[in-house]
């Protein structure tokens, strides 16, 4: 198998792993959806409750520490799991996309030395435009500065 073989069967691998990727992509940003409705939900319940012990009492400062004890402990119950989901959910959504990032990058590598090998291969072979390269040596350099100042 060829150089370019090989990078054209990287690339396909790459293209495949690349569709998994978006497709593994959709179902998280819709579990992340879902996972941020429950947390709104479960923030909007929680705000709820709150302001309904806090129109009884007056205010939430006044509020007996065995009351204010139990809305707090009922916060963390319901809040903490939606946003562990949430928070989570979140997190894959942001792996997926670096992933499908560096799929992509690794697609666009290949494209670019595939491109080039096929530059190289339509170039004429033809000789250097460059000039040949003439020794210099000390006994140049000095006469050449002596004609300059003379």
């Amino acid at each position: 198998m060829t150089a370019a073989e090989q990078l054209s069967a990287w690339r396909a691998e790459l293209i495949d792993e690349l569709q998994t990727l978006r497709d593994e992509l959709e179902a998280a940003r819709t579990e992340a959806e879902t996972a941020e409705a429950a947390h709104a939900a479960a923030l909007a319940a929680n705000a709820e409750l709150r302001a309904m012990a806090a129109r009884g009492v007056g205010f939430i400062e006044g509020m007996a520490g065995s009351l204010a004890g139990r809305l707090d402990a009922h916060r963390r119950e319901v809040l903490r799991p939606a946003a562990s989901r949430r928070g989570t959910a979140l997190a894959r959504v942001r792996g997926l996309q670096e992933m499908i990032a560096g799929r992509q990058l690794g697609i666009d590598q290949i494209d670019r030395a595939i491109a080039a090998e096929v530059v190289t291969e339509l170039r004429p072979a033809t000789e250097s435009s460059r000039r040949a390269h003439k020794p210099v040596d000390y006994d140049t350099i000095v006469q050449q500065e002596a004609s300059r100042r003379g």
